[in-house]
C-alpha cells in the first residue's frame, strides 16, 4: 500500500540505509566479541563450572592497540576505570606490572582477581602516562 503524496524511495536511498544498516549490526558484532574477549565467555556457564565467586569488573571495551597494549574503546560512566580517569583512546600497557598486548592479557590479568581488589594500571592518554590504583568491583548485572 502507498501512500498518496509520499515520494517513493529511490534504489540510491534504499542501498543507502541498507548499507548503514549492515554496518551498524557489524559494528555491533565486534563491540559484543571484543566485549565477550574482555569480560569471558558470551554463552551461559556450564552446570559444572557455577562459580559463587562474584566476577571483578573494570568498566571498559578493549581492542588491539597498533601502538602496542590495549586501546579502550568505551568507559562504562560510574565504573572503577571512570573514577579512574580513563577515557576511550587511552592505552593501557600494564596491569599489577604485568606486559598488556593483548585484550586477551587483560582479560586474563582480571580473571584471576576479586571485586574489592586493587590494581595498579598504566595506561597512556594525551600524551601522558599514568599509574592508577584501581579498586575492582562487582560486575553490575546485566553489564556486558
Amino acid at each position: 500500500m502507498r501512500l498518496r503524496g509520499v515520494p517513493r524511495p529511490s534504489r540510491r536511498q534504499v542501498r543507502v540505509v541498507s548499507l548503514v544498516a549492515v554496518l551498524a549490526l557489524v559494528a555491533a558484532g565486534a563491540a559484543v566479541a571484543v566485549s565477550s574477549a574482555l569480560t569471558g565467555s558470551s554463552s551461559p556457564p556450564s552446570a559444572g563450572s557455577v562459580s559463587n565467586q562474584p566476577e571483578a569488573w573494570l568498566g571498559i571495551d578493549v581492542t588491539n592497540s597498533p601502538y602496542g597494549g590495549v586501546m579502550v574503546t568505551n568507559v562504562v560512566p560510574g565504573s572503577p576505570a571512570y573514577w579512574a580517569g580513563m577515557e576511550a583512546g587511552d592505552v593501557i600497557t600494564k596491569v599489577n606490572g604485568q606486559q598488556v598486548a593483548t585484550p586477551s592479557d587483560l582479560k586474563n590479568v582480571v580473571a584471576g582477581l576479586h571485586p574489592g581488589q586493587r590494581v595498579m594500571v598504566r595506561f597512556e592518554g594525551s600524551g601522558t602516562t599514568y599509574n592508577a590504583q584501581i579498586r575492582l568491583r562487582n560486575r553490575p548485572a546485566g553489564s556486558p
